[in-house]
């Protein structure tokens, strides 16, 4: 027996019950759940303190522990996320920069948004010198920008590239039926681009996103699988957007209850190896006064999305709707996820996490909030 083991030995178990007793004996006479008991929006409560009591009914969370673990490629540390630069397209050459500046100083991959542009794009100027095989790619387009994958696909192909160097995602913003069919079918040959590409809305409530984003699941799946796309497949091209909020514990809790919920649809459906991708946001708040309190938001909304396993991160400028998004202030975004890799280890270790009394709980309920609220949206 170890020195700490006697050490610890020699302090009486307490029971959570028997906290709860001294509470109330401190409280003198008032009522612990009326005084203690924190009472959500969701309608969850959530108790002043957590012991490894709350765990022992939680037993089945522990299959979903360190589910991020990259097995692949160690060398890239034990938790691996792709950080991702957003790209507002105005010029096709300034954007070309912005995008060849954030690869060259920590990006893993850029998102180049569309939504404000009109007429063909140039590939050609916008995708300049970017390398397809190391970093990722993604696309933003508005409905109805019709030929948009096929003249990308042969710009792609004029390159030289092989299908399987393509990494990144396209997604149609409020796409039609027919949309969704085509850029599901049409981009198969590309095994790791991502075109099922769902997103919440803008929800102030955790649950609700959670379960917006499982309706939209379900309601795309069930119509892609009318399009003789396999459950497998259909989970290759998924990609869940999340926007993350400053509510820190919560946020970490939903991305593990998300991915949970999605894993135990997927097997419903029938896929095998599920994959489930999550693109995490951070959000920020144009204060004109001060908006570099968006920096501490956005640093601790980043570790959310982390903690809470993201597989990627886009970190939002902090003068976002205050001023010009300029070089400098898309280096510090950047430089979030860069630091949170890089100095603070956030990489070394799969789930941190796990096996926490608060976050497991806060995990279960959000959950079980979340499933219900999407079996009543279904109904």
């Amino acid at each position: 027996m170890s020195q700490t083991d006697n050490f610890f030995s020699e302090f009486p178990t307490i029971s959570k019950q028997e906290w709860i007793e001294r509470a109330t004996k401190d409280l003198k006479g008032a009522d612990f759940n009326e005084k203690l008991v924190w009472k959500t929006e969701e309608g969850l409560e959530i108790m002043p303190f957590y012991t490894k009591e709350d765990l022992e009914s939680l037993a089945y969370l522990k299959s979903f522990q360190n589910s991020n673990a990259n097995t692949e490629e160690t060398h890239l540390g034990a938790r691996n996320w792709l950080s991702t630069q957003q790209i507002e397209v105005e010029n096709w050459k300034q954007a070309n920069e912005q995008a060849l500046l954030a690869l060259q100083n920590g990006a893993d991959g850029v998102c180049f948004d569309l939504r404000n542009v009109e007429g063909k794009v140039d590939f050609k100027i916008l995708l300049k010198d970017v390398l397809f095989p190391y970093c990722q790619v993604n696309f933003i387009i508005p409905c109805g920008m019709y030929g948009f994958l096929s003249e990308f696909e042969q710009y792609f192909e004029s390159r030289g590239y092989s299908p399987n160097e393509l990494h990144g995602s396209l997604q149609i913003e409020n796409p039609t039926e027919t949309e969704q069919k085509e850029l599901a079918g049409n981009t198969q040959i590309y095994p790791n681009f991502r075109s099922i590409v769902l997103s919440h809305s803008d929800s102030e409530k955790i649950s609700d996103k959670i379960s917006e984003l499982l309706f939209e699941l379900d309601k795309r799946f069930r119509s892609l699988s009318e399009n003789k796309i396999k459950p497998t497949e259909f989970f290759q091209k998924l990609q869940l957007n999340y926007s993350i909020s400053n509510n820190y514990f919560f946020e970490i809790a939903s991305l593990r209850a998300l991915r949970m919920l999605v894993l135990g649809m997927s097997a419903e459906y029938g896929a095998s190896n599920p994959q489930v991708f999550i693109h995490a946001n951070t959000t920020t708040r144009p204060d004109k006064s001060n908006p570099e309190t968006n920096m501490i938001s956005n640093t601790t909304q980043a570790m959310s999305g982390i903690l809470g396993g993201c597989d990627s991160l886009s970190v939002t400028p902090h003068n976002t709707g205050v001023a010009k998004i300029s070089d400098f202030s898309q280096r510090i975004a950047r430089n979030v996820s860069n630091l949170l890799r890089e100095e603070s280890y956030f990489d070394k270790v799969a789930d941190p996490v796990a096996g926490s009394y608060y976050i497991e709980t806060l995990t279960h309920q959000l959950a079980k909030q979340a499933w219900e609220q999407f079996r009543q949206s279904i109904k």
